[in-house]
């Protein structure tokens, strides 16, 4: 008589992988969907210029974070949902196996169906909260939406259009007449006036400035070109001028002097409302226009050198189109800083501090070539 096999079939947990494997990518494509949303929202956003709507740059923070948040989430239900499918076949392939006898004790699993079980009505439990998250989600990025769709398209403003310098030199005999271009204003500069009013404070006031050797030498009785012009204290006068600038012609005058140098820098900082407008410069009681025309009738050897700060050219066209009109030679250069920099000329000059070495024997000094001022 043969003997009876004991045996079963294991537990079927298809139904059960099933439900926990729907719930978790059910978490996910919700979790993706929002992220997705948030995402494609922001760079929609960044496109326009949101903040006429009341939408500033702290609401998109806002919706980039809680992107970021979503995608974190997504991730941990993922990594979740990899474990517990592992898990699942482990106990399910465990199960369906027969067993032959009944003292076979089944290999151990790391996770029973109870707590299977317990981990899918947690899953459960978050759906919930998820859905409101989302809810709440569409109706911020509606509304932002909403607030987008009414934002108008940025209109670009119109170009101004320059003609990029191309210097060449000025003819022998001409002088420079100076227009200083900033705050979409334009000042005549008077600079002979200027350097004389520097040069006369500096003069007048020779005791307080002049240059005081701190190893003083024997000194022959025979004095030198050199010892015959006064030289000044460079740092003094900068002080000076630092303290207490020289206004003059709608400017404020500070000096700037450097110890390998003998020459004094004006630097020329326009003030507050000073020169005139786009529209003042056009009428003929301006006193840009009687610059010009009195270049013009009278034929004198001068070109006009303007020098325009990034926020002048508007100014500027207006007026060089005045000079082209009276065929005045003219060029031009930006200017960047708040200063315009020029030497206050002979024969005032500083004690140079660091002289350079001669050059070797036999060196050839090339003369410079004359500037290129003109376009």
């Amino acid at each position: 008589m043969s003997r009876r096999k004991n045996g079963s079939t294991g537990l079927n947990l298809d139904s059960l992988l099933d439900t926990l494997t729907n719930v978790v990518g059910f978490l996910v494509i919700l979790l993706a969907l929002m992220q997705m949303g948030v995402g494609d929202a922001v760079e929609r956003i960044r496109e326009k210029n949101p903040e006429a709507f009341e939408i500033n740059e702290n609401d998109i923070k806002k919706a980039r974070e809680k992107a970021q948040e979503l995608a974190v989430l997504r991730k941990k239900l993922e990594e979740q949902l990899r474990v517990l499918e592992e898990k699942l076949k482990i106990i399910k392939s465990t199960l369906s196996v027969e067993i032959a006898a009944k003292d076979v004790q089944l290999p151990q699993v790391s996770m029973s169906v109870e707590e299977a079980q317990k981990l899918l009505d947690q899953l459960k439990k978050k759906i919930p909260e998820l859905e409101t998250q989302f809810s709440n989600t569409d109706k911020e990025l509606a509304r932002i939406m909403a607030l987008l769709n009414k934002t108008p398209d940025p209109k670009v403003p119109p170009g101004t259009f320059i003609s990029l310098p191309d210097p060449h030199p000025v003819d022998a005999g001409y002088e420079p007449v100076y227009f200083f271009c900033k705050n979409n204003r334009l000042i005549c500069i008077n600079l002979e006036a200027i350097q004389k009013a520097a040069r006369d404070r500096i003069v007048a006031n020779k005791s307080m400035f002049r240059w005081k050797d701190p190893n003083p030498k024997k000194k022959s009785s025979a004095k030198s070109k050199t010892e015959e012009i006064d030289e000044y204290d460079g740092k003094k006068i900068t002080e000076n001028f630092t303290k207490n600038p020289l206004i003059s012609n709608e400017f404020k005058v500070k000096i700037r002097t450097y110890d390998q140098s003998k020459a004094i820098i004006l630097l020329l900082e326009a003030l507050a409302g000073g020169g005139e407008t786009k529209d003042r410069i056009v009428m003929s009681t301006s006193k840009y226009r009687a610059v010009i025309t009195t270049i013009s009738t009278r034929k004198q050897k001068k070109f006009a050198q303007f020098l325009v700060h990034p926020d002048s050219f508007d100014i500027y066209l207006e007026a060089r189109a005045i000079a082209d009109k009276y065929k005045i030679p003219s060029g031009w250069h930006i200017l960047y800083g708040t200063a315009w920099g020029t030497s206050i000329n002979q024969p005032v000059q500083v004690h140079q501090i660091v002289v350079p070495p001669p050059p070797p024997p036999g060196t050839k000094v090339q003369p410079r070539p004359p500037p290129k001022l003109l376009d």
